[in-house]
């Protein structure tokens, strides 16, 4: 299928730079287009490998305060001498150079298991939103869905207090992401697909809230009670802190 139009979005959206309205007709074309929901598929993937390989690093501000002081550089006293001004100029971009090496060397961080998992949620989320894959249970009674899960995969989900705050429940699948078999709860939000994940705690022994920004979509995970929680999709900052406390408060 020639779509040229929509071919110039591919990157946009993978970077999260389209528009609402944008972006909805764009996952309505993927629906319809097997070739560019592979093309996003793949790019996805290279995406997240390449974010994962090389995650970006917010300079510390004690490290800003050095290379602002560094690079202050007083006037000359006196105009006949301009070479010292030059040279103190040089002498301060060397240092500014080798603060900014030295940060990056001793600050570079190995991916943690969190990072990848994110990348695997962010790909099983994308994959079924943009080639339509249909919920095992089609339902918005959180009655039906909770025993559905409850018989699926062996345990209750948590997620009845999302039915306020403008939440509509789709239903819920079942999918194996990072190695395990995870309830999907599927809500609806503004008209984007939000994919809450929730399996067994396990490990996971930390419950504090953790978020990232990948391709477009918000990405968090938590852990409270028994339960380990992953939740992507579109979301505002307030939105997402919202849902968090109604999971947290089932």
């Amino acid at each position: 299928m020639e779509t040229p139009d929509i071919h110039s979005q591919l990157h946009p959206y993978l970077d999260g730079e389209l528009s609402a309205e944008e972006r909805s007709y764009f996952v309505e074309h993927l629906r319809t287009c097997a070739q560019c929901a592979e093309q996003v598929r793949a790019y996805s993937l290279l995406h997240q490998r390449l974010k994962t390989a090389f995650p970006s690093e917010l300079v510390p501000e004690s490290v800003r305060d050095h290379i602002r002081a560094a690079a202050v550089v007083a006037p000359p006293a006196k105009r006949l001498v301009p070479i010292i001004s030059w040279r103190m100029a040089g002498v301060a971009a060397c240092v500014v150079a080798l603060l900014c090496s030295v940060w990056f060397f001793t600050h570079r961080s190995v991916p943690s298991s969190e990072d990848a998992e994110a990348t695997e949620f962010v790909t099983d989320h994308t994959n079924a939103v943009t080639q339509g894959v249909a919920s095992s249970i089609a339902s918005a009674d959180y009655t039906a869905v909770s025993e559905w899960v409850r018989e699926t995969v062996g345990f209750t989900p948590t997620f009845s207090a999302s039915e306020s705050g403008g939440y509509e429940l789709l239903g819920a699948r079942s999918a194996h992401v990072a190695g395990k078999q995870v309830a999907v709860i599927r809500l609806k939000l503004r008209g984007e697909v939000v994919d809450v994940y929730e399996f067994p705690r396990g490990t996971h022994l930390s419950d504090e809230l953790h978020r990232w920004d990948r391709n477009g979509y918000t990405v968090a995970s938590f852990s409270q009670g028994a339960l380990r929680f992953w939740i992507v999709g579109v979301l505002k900052e307030g939105e997402l802190n919202s849902l968090v406390a109604r999971l947290r408060d089932s």
